[in-house]
């Protein structure tokens, strides 16, 4: 953003500027959340597109910018890329997991706490993480800890993001902060049930007990009960998958989401 104001200041006064804010800048702490700068700066761009409504509502209340300057255009994700298989054999198993970052922003701890808290409840239940991060020894010897080590792999991260979501039954995100999480966008448009955290923009994906459960942050207790109540019904997963197809399907298609983007960017264009 910093080379494109450089530009506007100095190039032809035709050229807009248009900044994407994609997540809550949850880390910034002290004299860095009185975001000064941050307004400095965006009084010289044209206008903000804003991935979620709780990202615009962050940027309104938090950073104090004015909502006349923000247009929400929600992440999109290609339909025709991930679209639910048929090719999982269930054997009476289900596969739950996280996928993401090995960081404190994705919550890892919090899965492996309700793990551990499910107990002898996950019978035939298979747990997985997949992604690397700089927490991954501190999760392993979490996991060895808590005395699941046995229940729970680790598996690097996969470049083949379609199997690696067509692997779950269940996916989990529980996250501390998010944008507008594509990982949940791309499991709900292979139909996969969901559980997530009531955290900025997921639970604009994932419609609590419509597409799957939305519980609270950091709240192990609420994670393991969301997990338990979907390993005790299987037919609420097929249900909770059918409607996330649909609704990611009407919802977040990228088609969508680069027709508004267009929109904005030629809303400024002389005719």
């Amino acid at each position: 953003m910093f080379a494109a104001l450089i530009v506007k200041w100095f190039g032809p006064a035709k050229i807009r500027v248009i900044d994407t804010a994609h997540i809550r800048e949850a880390w910034r702490k002290g004299v860095k959340r009185a975001f000064f700068i941050d307004r400095f700066i965006y009084r010289r761009v044209d206008h903000i597109i804003a991935v979620s409504h709780a990202i615009k509502k962050y940027l309104i209340e938090e950073k104090k910018l004015p909502a006349d300057k923000i247009t929400v255009v929600h992440n999109g994700v290609h339909l025709e890329k991930f679209q639910p298989s048929s090719s999982r054999s269930q054997n009476g198993q289900l596969t739950i997991g996280v996928i993401g970052r090995l960081e404190e922003q994705k919550g890892h701890r919090y899965f492996l706490e309700a793990v551990h808290l499910l107990r002898d409840k996950a019978e035939g239940v298979n747990f997985i993480i997949i992604g690397e991060g700089s927490l991954r020894g501190n999760l392993e010897d979490m996991s060895r800890q808590l005395g699941i080590e046995n229940k729970v792999k680790f598996l690097g991260f996969q470049k083949d993001m379609r199997n690696a979501y067509d692997s779950l039954d269940i996916i989990v995100l529980p996250s501390l902060f998010e944008g507008l999480p594509l990982v949940a966008l791309e499991a709900s448009a292979m139909g996969k049930a969901a559980i997530v955290t009531n955290v900025d923009g997921s639970p604009e994906v994932v419609v609590h007990n419509e597409t799957g459960i939305v519980v609270p942050a950091q709240n192990s207790v609420a994670l393991k009960e969301a997990m338990e109540r979907l390993i005790n019904n299987r037919k609420e997963i097929e249900i909770f998958g059918a409607k996330a197809r649909a609704w990611v399907a009407r919802e977040f298609d990228v088609k969508k989401q680069v027709k508004e983007t267009e929109e904005i960017y030629l809303s400024g264009v002389d005719k």
